[in-house]
């Protein structure tokens, strides 16, 4: 009988193990920052007006300071040139990646249980002019529709006090 209960604790011992060994495998599955990346990362402002910076930080979060409410943020990626920005909601669901979720879709018990990653909210084709100057142009993707439009965005340096100053904008009351 306590050989019985001996086996049982080392089943799950063994399975809290392989559990602990997959999460931490897919969080260290993340490339590190590429070149391309690396360039963009710092404070931006749009080239006519830069009371409201667009922060692009190390860790890929995107946090656009003229968003009506304060904290929004976003995800990104920056590969060949193409800049991707996107949302990671998982309400009480597990998110996996796209090609994990794909798989485990096709089970009716597991499809509830588990959600994409991210779903994509933007996408732009940079192109830039110089090293703290950038344009972004929309691409097909972004929003689905056949809109065109660019706009520039220039680097804020550190400590400049107009632009930070201005800070994240403000929720409505």
């Amino acid at each position: 009988m306590q050989s019985r209960r001996r086996l049982k604790l080392a089943f799950v011992l063994l399975m809290a193990a392989g559990l602990m060994g997959g999460v931490a495998l897919w969080h260290s599955s993340e490339p590190p920052l590429n070149a391309e990346e690396r360039r963009l990362i710092g404070t931006w402002g749009y080239a006519h007006n830069r009371k409201f910076p667009q922060e692009f930080r190390a860790d890929g979060i995107f946090i656009n300071h003229s968003v009506g409410t304060h904290g929004a943020f976003l995800h990104w990626k920056l590969r060949d040139g193409r800049l991707k920005l996107f949302n990671i909601i998982s309400g009480n669901r597990v998110p996996l990646p796209t090609a994990f979720y794909n798989c485990v879709a096709r089970v009716p018990v597991l499809s509830g249980l588990f959600c994409q990653q991210s779903t994509v909210a933007a996408c732009y084709h940079l192109q830039w002019k110089g090293n703290d100057e950038v344009e972004f142009h929309t691409t097909p993707e972004s929003d689905g529709t056949n809109l065109s439009f660019s706009f520039t965005l220039v680097r804020i340096p550190a400590g400049d006090s107009e632009a930070i100053d201005a800070g994240p904008a403000k929720p409505a009351p």
